[in-house]
């Protein structure tokens, strides 16, 4: 899959919205940051797929969803840690939904 190739296991595929178009509709699914033991923490990126073929017809170019990840993490990985912590049950409230 296009995600697991150029990003990894921590990127996850969201519920995808149809778009219809006279010609040809899509779906466009969005790419989401995700953590172990954590719920979603922000949208990364899009995936467009042409309905009739099935195919990738465009995308958020895998550079800018890395470096959007990084900027999140930076952002909230003393949370993220704390995630990690065997002792918490759950993912902290902040990494719930950003």
């Amino acid at each position: 899959m296009l995600l697991d190739r150029y990003l990894g296991y921590l990127l996850a595929a969201g519920t995808p919205q149809r778009v219809p178009f006279p010609l040809r509709s899509t779906w466009v699914v969005p790419v989401q940051l995700t953590y172990p033991g954590c719920r979603l923490i922000s949208e990364v990126g899009i995936v467009v797929v042409d309905e009739t073929m099935g195919e990738v017809v465009a995308w958020t170019s895998p550079q800018e969803m890395y470096q959007a990840a990084e900027r999140l993490y930076q952002e909230h990985k003393e949370e993220i840690g704390t995630a990690f912590n065997p002792d918490e049950a759950d993912c902290p409230e902040t990494l719930q939904r950003i």
